[in-house]
């Protein structure tokens, strides 16, 4: 049990740092320089505190990326900025998965996550 618990865990932390690795890679074109990153500004949770148990569902891991590491990120996506009527700014996405949101100047967040399950990004715990 012990043994299952660290595996989804080392496999979630892994798909969770390759999803912030590409992240920051979609960052790279700023013009900071990657020998010198920052801080990522974010929080994470899980979708259910008993993943481990194999039985409880869903399993997700989700991040919520804020303030200048959302606004980098939003401001190099490729996307359009759409209007959002939930925060009454902007909103882009990329493949319906990662959603960042603009509702102000210096208001930035984006959320996404990882489905322990499917092995695979999934969009982010987030509500209007």
């Amino acid at each position: 049990m012990l043994s299952q618990l660290f595996r989804n865990v080392a496999v979630s932390v892994g798909l969770a740092s390759a999803v912030i690795l590409l992240i920051t890679a979609n960052i790279g074109a700023l013009a900071q320089d990657r020998h010198n990153p920052e801080a990522i500004n974010g929080v994470y949770h899980l979708g259910n505190e008993n993943c481990a148990d194999g039985k409880s569902d869903p399993c997700q891991f989700y991040v919520e990326l804020r303030g200048d590491t959302a606004k980098a990120l939003y401001e190099n996506m490729r996307s359009k900025a759409q209007k959002d009527e939930c925060t009454g700014g902007t909103m882009k996405t990329d493949d319906d998965v990662l959603y960042c949101f603009a509702s102000d100047p210096d208001d930035y967040v984006c959320w996404f996550g990882d489905d322990f399950e499917q092995r695979k990004i999934v969009v982010g715990d987030f509500s209007c």
